[in-house]
């Protein structure tokens, strides 16, 4: 029926899914369990200072796969959440350093990223629909089995294209969540210690080539993180001075 302009009513069905998927995810996860109360305190605290109702934190098992860290912020509305990997907890990170993790987690909520994320995701999918509609166009139509492969390759092609552009986006959410975790905890020496032990325990390369950050890293480097802590301890020490 739409020969000509599915493309525009598939990017409000994929964004709808989007939206779907976020919202549930957080009661998809198998192996959790609540956080330890001392890490809901925290979260609790933390969550006035950053002007926001406080977010459920739960632990997800990771250790029986991994020893890598990590944790990540999901959820819209009554489901948002955070989640810690177990591998976090182990003992290889200090109390101080996890209190950074849980409020650079909470200012995704906060600040609303996964909310922008999907704005982006709906904003970078219209032009690669409509690029995917031109090509099948030249075919008959992507209805017509022959389209198919294009599509493919015009959907492959089209995400390849704007990855760095989507990679972009996300560095500079995680650069707010840093600062804003900077501002909730004051305690730059701990975000430091906790960026070396990514490097440590995660294997991240601290200064990746220039090229590969710019196409696929999802994160400011480790060097730009450790640097960010330092610029927030001189900028407050100037203050305090004055």
């Amino acid at each position: 029926v739409f020969r000509r302009t599915w493309w525009l009513l598939a990017v409000p069905v994929f964004v709808g899914l989007a939206l779907l998927f976020a919202f549930i995810y957080p009661y998809l996860v198998a192996e959790q369990h609540p956080a330890p109360p001392e890490l809901t305190e925290d979260v609790a605290q933390f969550a006035k200072r950053q002007g926001t109702d406080p977010v459920e934190v739960s632990v997800e098992k990771w250790s029986d796969i991994t020893s890598v860290p990590n944790a990540y912020a999901i959820g819209l509305g009554p489901s948002r959440r955070i989640f810690l990997w177990d591998t976090l907890l182990d003992g290889r990170f200090d109390d101080s350093e996890v209190r950074v993790v849980l409020a650079h987690e909470l200012a995704h909520h906060s600040r609303h990223h996964i909310w922008k994320g999907i704005a982006w995701f709906a904003l970078l999918l219209l032009p690669l629909l409509g690029g995917v509609a031109w090509l099948t166009g030249r075919r008959g139509g992507l209805y017509q089995p022959r389209a198919v492969p294009l599509a493919l390759l015009a959907l492959v092609a089209g995400g390849l294209l704007l990855q760095p552009l989507d990679s972009a986006v996300s560095r500079r959410f995680e650069a707010e969540a840093d600062w804003t975790a900077l501002e909730t905890t004051r305690d730059p020496a701990a975000a430091r210690a906790l960026f070396r032990g990514f490097t440590r325990e995660a294997l991240e390369d601290p200064t990746p080539p220039r090229w590969a950050y710019q196409a696929t890293a999802t994160h400011p480097s480790i060097e730009e993180r450790i640097a960010m802590a330092t610029a927030w301890e001189r900028r407050n020490s100037v203050k305090r001075r004055r």
